[in-house]
């Protein structure tokens, strides 16, 4: 395969990924159509990032007693910090799992903790891109 050949491929399986993620934001709310979906989604697509984070929100919003029994909150937890140590650079995952351990679990100590992380990793990468930049910025000035 060439190098064409892999940029369509990536740019067709992100198109499909697209598509299934908004047919599952269409169905969120309802609870036994979305679980449905789930249940038959292609694997390939199940391992989107996307659609692991759109399965720890609409855990949250579970009514169905019987599928309560099927997890407990730590496994929402663990989708969570499942997104943040595969993707450490996505603010939105980080906020995500500050926000599930302080507002659901009501783990306030935790919460500061994954702060203060959070925020390290904001700053260092803040501190890695100016850095970049102004190296790029002067070698090309000279």
């Amino acid at each position: 395969m060439n190098i064409q050949g892999i940029i369509e491929n990536f740019k067709n399986n992100q198109s499909e990924i697209d598509e299934k993620v908004i047919i599952l934001k269409s169905i969120y709310k309802n609870e036994e159509q979305l679980w449905n979906a789930l249940e038959v989604i292609d694997p390939g697509i199940i391992i989107s990032e996307r659609v692991m984070n759109l399965l720890a929100d609409s855990l949250q919003m579970v009514d169905d007693k019987k599928r309560v029994e099927l997890f407990d909150l730590n496994d929402i937890k663990n989708i969570y910090q499942v997104l943040v140590q595969y993707y450490p650079n996505n603010i939105q995952y980080q906020i995500d799992l500050i926000s599930f351990v302080y507002n659901v679990l009501d783990d306030e100590r935790e919460a500061k903790n994954l702060i203060n992380q959070t925020m390290k990793i904001i700053e260092d990468n803040r501190k890695c891109l100016l850095n970049f930049l102004e190296e790029m910025k002067d070698d090309r000035v000279v």
